[in-house]
């Protein structure tokens, strides 16, 4: 029996357009600013995302591509479809997954507070981050931005594009303090740039950091929790976090005054 031609090419269209779908590139948005996570290195993008990433499209046998979004662009982009997961060492929390599908957590952080060398008598002490007019600067749309506004009210509060910037006026004694990621500030406090400022010991929070992906892509999010929970069992993803976060985080968090 002869099929009609307006029929078969139906079929052909329905086979073809889910080995499109599979051929199209996972588009990943990442802020490459975000040391271990996600940086630029002499032009490329490196880091524990990166390289989780690369793994990531061998277990989908898909290309990926990068998309280098400031880490405030990252859930907007998600949500109009300009890319399709978020990997940037992003925290999660209660508004943001309102907004966004999460994945099973990556690691665990906390925030932390960074001060020169000079100041540690006089700011050493957590508590002392309660005493009015502190100047803390913070990293914009981020848990450490949200914590300072909402836990330290009476302080004077900067916050910039990016970390490096906070850290530069935090040198050049413009602040008392910056309030950022636990083993991203430990990773940045070894930079050079950086060598007169100390992270202090104790986190002020406990965060969980994860993936991210658009509400309307659970299926997809399935295949990432999939892909991790292998990582885990094989023992990949603790080599990463060990060669990438060679700091580990316990919290205890800070007295509050």
């Amino acid at each position: 029996m002869l099929i009609p031609i307006s029929i078969r090419c139906l079929l052909a269209l329905l086979l073809i357009a889910p080995m499109a779908l599979h051929a199209a590139s996972l588009r990943i948005g990442t802020s490459g600013q975000y040391p271990p996570f996600s940086q630029d290195h002499q032009g490329e993008l490196e880091g524990l995302d990166i390289e989780l990433a690369q793994q990531l499209a061998t277990f989908l046998g898909q290309e990926i591509e990068f998309r280098v979004l400031p880490f405030s662009d990252l859930i907007p982009a998600l949500r109009n479809d300009s890319i399709d997961l978020i990997m940037s060492g992003m925290s999660i929390t209660p508004a943001r997954s309102r907004q966004v599908l999460f994945t099973s957590p990556i690691t665990q952080t906390g925030q932390v507070a960074i001060i020169h060398q000079r100041n540690i008598g006089m700011l050493g002490e957590p508590w002392q981050l309660t005493r009015d007019g502190r100047r803390i600067g913070v990293k914009r749309g981020t848990t450490g931005e949200e914590l300072v506004l909402n836990e330290f009210p009476s302080a004077i509060v900067m916050s910039f594009d990016t970390i490096d910037k906070a850290l530069a006026v935090l040198t050049a004694g413009e602040l008392d303090y910056v309030i950022h990621d636990a083993q991203t500030s430990w990773m940045i406090s070894q930079n050079r740039e950086f060598e007169e400022l100390i992270s202090l010991n104790q986190p002020l929070s406990e965060e969980s950091i994860a993936w991210a992906v658009s509400p309307k892509s659970r299926e997809l999010l399935l295949q990432i929790n999939a892909f991790l929970t292998e990582a885990r069992r094989n023992g990949e993803l603790d080599r990463l976090l060990r060669r990438w976060l060679p700091l580990s985080i316990y919290t205890n968090q800070a007295p509050r005054h």
